[in-house]
């Protein structure tokens, strides 16, 4: 494979992969608007050592939405990397604290039946952490992302 075709197969997952999580991260942010996402959430939120404490100061509705803004500004953050590489560590730093608050409640809340199920005699661990090890994933390589045409 010539090194044009690799380059451009490579733009083309990483935009890919970049709407993608814009995609589902707007979605998840706007659901922290609704009363049956911001109980969702209470039990993992007063669980977490990182988190517990925003109860102490806001409702459960107000520490939902300011969650929600959050993933939100970090949404903002990764469309304008697009044209402003600058914004890239920002936009970085704000997924990879995220997820990582996400994926440590995998260790401060139980959950019923555990992480991982067994469904017709397959284990199947639960989709919406998964997500989180994807989203640090990405998060981390959007930083590396070449900032010009020829540097990939």
């Amino acid at each position: 494979m010539n090194g044009t075709l690799q380059s451009t197969i490579y733009k083309v997952g990483y935009y890919i992969s970049l709407l993608g999580t814009v995609a589902i991260l707007l979605w998840i942010a706007l659901l922290k608007f609704t009363p049956p996402e911001a109980n969702g959430i209470k039990v993992l939120v007063e669980n977490s050592p990182f988190t517990s404490w925003m109860y102490d100061v806001w409702s459960v509705s107000t520490t939902a939405k300011i969650i929600g803004m959050s993933e939100i500004i970090i949404v903002i953050l990764i469309i304008l990397s697009i044209w402003f590489s600058k914004l890239r560590i920002y936009a970085t730093l704000g997924m990879t604290a995220m997820f990582l608050v996400t994926i440590s409640f995998w260790f401060t809340t139980p959950t019923p039946g555990g992480w991982l199920q067994i469904v017709d005699g397959l284990p199947m661990p639960n989709a919406n952490r998964l997500k989180d090890i994807m989203f640090l994933g990405f998060g981390l390589m959007l930083i590396n992302f070449p900032k010009n045409k020829q540097s990939i």
